[in-house]
């Protein structure tokens, strides 16, 4: 049966200077794209917080337009004084917030209304936190849905034990009242949409038990491109790699967890292993820790090429939260995958069980020298886990998961396909 097609409105948080290698930012285009595909009208919308920061948002924006992967693309001018904003903030709560911020939240909501009004819109998606106040005001409007992703709380939760595990009490004390403001955020607002997207069954379990309105929460996996490579990469035998944008939290802890105590413990048995580290903007105190054994490479071009020449790649996690686009896109390149239950807490069972996981690094470097000294052990398990990808984490299936969300939420609109 043909969908109806309809007209969305997403307002994003983009971060150009990533272009789409931004985790957030791969999603959106990626879900803009296969709706258009299919029919659909979407209009991307960023926000300007500072005069002047919209030129390289709106450059890429109109770089994807062009490729046919968005419809149209706008903007909001939803910005206050930083003294304003904390003095605002302070009243803790976010109705008590609003209320301090509501002359500069009626020009954004007007603004708003208006593209629904020229538009047409049938529903609007905010993945922009700062422009969570719109959700009870658009409401009687159009459905809004929220696509949080990640539940801050169950970031800044676990943040909290990290920094508390090292003996950070500064940060652990910042932690804890993000984690706090997050808590009063996540529920208020949770429970004035018309529906609630997270990314991983574990934010989404926690999400719900916030707001006490299960029925509103909805799980939306990422997807992974898995195109076939014009000419295969071989493996080079003793090399591990990890992924992702280094500047996070999370990935810079367990990059300098796994060179102190993972992987002393790989080089007393393979002493030709090599820990490649691949991502962004890794920080100074990574970057002293190249050396013999390990090679860090910062950003690069083919990311797809460095995962698949590789024997293993490993996640050793230990905070964090979400969908870890790291371990399908091992996967999906053909590469084992070694890491922390905290790692793989996100993949549904037929992916999870099959993977090497522990959250010890004496069972973590056990793992990958099982992985590293018989790799034909693994092939038939991998070729399985591959497959799955392949078949279950297409854009395409994730945006038929997307519709449904969006149909269920449009159901008592005017005109509405049952």
């Amino acid at each position: 049966m043909a969908e109806t097609p309809l007209s969305i409105l997403w307002l994003l948080d983009l971060q150009p200077r990533f272009g789409i290698r931004h985790g957030a930012t791969l999603r959106w285009l990626h879900f803009s794209r296969e709706l258009v595909e299919r029919g659909h009208s979407v209009c991307l919308s960023v926000n300007e917080d500072e005069p002047g920061d919209l030129e390289a948002s709106s450059s890429l924006l109109e770089e994807y337009r062009l490729k046919g992967w968005l419809t149209s693309h706008a903007t909001t001018r939803y910005r206050f004084p930083s003294a304003t904003g904390r003095r605002a903030h302070l009243r803790v709560h976010p109705t008590l917030t609003n209320q301090a911020l509501a002359s500069f939240q009626d020009e954004t909501a007007t603004r708003v209304r208006s593209l629904i009004e020229a538009s047409r819109v049938d529903v609007v998606i905010i993945s922009q936190r700062k422009l969570l106040f719109l959700a009870p005001r658009l409401g009687d409007r159009v459905p809004v849905v929220v696509d949080w992703m990640d539940s801050l709380v169950l970031h800044e939760s676990r943040l909290a034990r990290s920094h508390f595990r090292h003996g950070a009490w500064r940060e652990t004390t910042g932690a804890c009242k993000r984690m706090a403001q997050a808590v009063l955020q996540e529920r208020h607002y949770g429970r004035r949409s018309s529906a609630n997207i997270l990314v991983s069954p574990v934010d989404l379990g926690l999400f719900n038990r916030l707001t006490g309105r299960p029925d509103r929460g909805r799980l939306l996996l990422n997807g992974v491109d898995s195109r076939p490579r014009a000419t295969p990469v071989p493996k080079q035998p003793s090399r591990m790699i990890f992924t992702g944008a280094m500047d996070a939290p999370q990935n810079h802890e367990a990059a300098l967890w796994f060179i102190e105590e993972v992987l002393p413990r790989v080089l007393r048995e393979r002493p030709d292993a090599e820990f490649v580290i691949a991502g962004r903007d890794p920080k100074p105190e990574l970057r002293q820790r190249a050396g013999p054994h390990v090679r860090i490479l910062g950003e690069v071009e083919d990311l797809e090429g460095e995962i698949a020449r590789s024997a293993v790649a490993v996640a050793p996690l230990r905070s964090g939260c979400g969908f870890k686009n790291k371990v399908v896109e091992a996967l999906a390149a053909g590469t084992f995958v070694v890491g922390t239950g905290m790692a793989t807490e996100f993949l549904p069972e037929a992916l999870r069980q099959p993977l090497l996981a522990s959250d010890s690094a004496e069972g973590l470097a056990r793992h990958v020298l099982t992985v590293l000294e018989d790799p034909g052990r693994f092939e038939p398990r991998l070729a399985d886990l591959s497959r799955i990808v392949t078949e279950e984490f297409s854009w395409k299936r994730r945006t038929r998961d997307l519709l449904d969300i969006l149909a269920t939420a449009t159901a008592d609109r005017p005109g509405a396909a049952s």
